[in-house]
């Protein structure tokens, strides 16, 4: 029987209100990363806090997908890449990008600026604007994810520490062999490679919970980590030079984070409400923050000198068309269900 930890054993309960509260402050990080200019961001030690927004993201990707696999009695590998599941989870991942994607496309049109070759590529590239990455690394989530998974479960029976032990140095391996192949940031921004440490401890957290003084212990050495490469501008050798500290030796820290955001909620009420709606629409949030920091903010910009307003316009706008794209979306897919139930019956 497939276990988990004791942050995840309630058998009632379908959805956790502290993954989506987590997620909300995480896109809203991602929109002020992309608001306030990068030697800001370090004159306030983002790295130590909004900067981990699309780790955090990642963390909750592993999370989120372990408790949908091991909700069963038993793990079987097959049952994950069933026709069902693939199409389930795809089609909430793609259906709203390829939405945004169009706009994208009809702005490239509008502005003169569209080739075939920019609009194919720009599709499995992840559309255009920051942040683009993260969908087609989300996709490879999906695809790996299982198998990373059942490598969890098989560990465990051994040794605990062995799966993170195991994946901390195939995350190391799978850096230096992109190192050592040259391959250029183009591609490696779209690699799970960067990645998928991050899911793994999502994945241990969910079976094993983590112990308090051994995962401070490992945050230290990942805060250690964190600053050498942020303020000293170190990349060890065998770590692709590239996305400054967003690499495996620094998820602890992120793991350490996500844990103490899930203690800290029961104790926010109304801002913790709000947070937990938004981080309910966070991924249709985070795809109509790339259209407007590619297309509007600029203008925005012109019209705003003020900081601390330009920073307000672009939480608003961000924040109240996301909620509302994720809203239309949402009653869309109750239409199509119930035309469903009307031909069925």
């Amino acid at each position: 029987m497939v276990t988990l930890s004791g942050m995840f054993d309630s058998a009632t309960k379908g959805r956790f209100d502290e993954i989506d509260f987590i997620k909300g402050l995480a896109v809203i990080s991602v929109i002020l990363l992309h608001t306030i200019p990068p030697y800001i961001l370090l004159k306030i030690f983002a790295p130590f806090h909004i900067w981990h927004a699309v780790p955090v993201f990642m963390v909750i990707a592993g999370i989120n997908s372990a408790l949908s696999s091991l909700k069963e009695e038993e793990f079987v590998l097959l049952k994950e890449y069933s026709p069902k599941k693939i199409k389930k989870s795809f089609t909430r991942i793609l259906i709203p990008f390829t939405v945004v994607w169009l706009v994208e496309v009809l702005a490239l049109v509008i502005t003169g600026k569209a080739t075939y070759a920019k609009v194919i590529t720009s599709y499995f590239l992840g559309g255009i604007g920051p942040g683009s990455y993260f969908t087609p690394i989300y996709v490879q989530h999906l695809i790996f994810f299982p198998v990373i998974l059942l490598i969890v479960i098989k560990c465990d029976k051994i040794n605990p520490y062995l799966t993170l032990a195991l994946f901390c140095v195939l995350a190391l391996m799978a850096e230096f062999a992109c190192v050592v192949f040259n391959v250029p940031e183009s591609l490696y921004r779209l690699l799970y490679v960067r990645y998928f440490f991050a899911t793994v401890l999502g994945a241990y957290l969910v079976r094993h919970n983590f112990k308090f003084n051994q995962i401070a212990v490992m945050a230290l050495l990942s805060v250690i980590y964190i600053g050498i490469t942020s303020y000293v501008e170190y990349s060890p050798g065998i770590i692709y030079p590239a996305w400054g500290f967003q690499h495996a030796p620094a998820y602890f820290f992120t793991i350490f984070v996500v844990i103490l955001l899930w203690k800290v909620f029961p104790y926010i009420t109304y801002i913790g409400t709000l947070l937990t709606k938004i981080g309910k629409a966070s991924y249709h949030i985070f795809l109509i923050q790339m259209v407007y920091f590619w297309t509007f903010s600029q203008f925005v910009r012109n019209i705003f000198s003020n900081n601390c307003i330009f920073l307000f316009v672009n939480l608003f706008a961000c924040l109240a068309i996301g909620y509302l794209f994720f809203c239309l979306q949402q009653r869309g897919v109750e239409i199509v269900s119930r035309i469903g139930v009307n031909q069925g019956c």
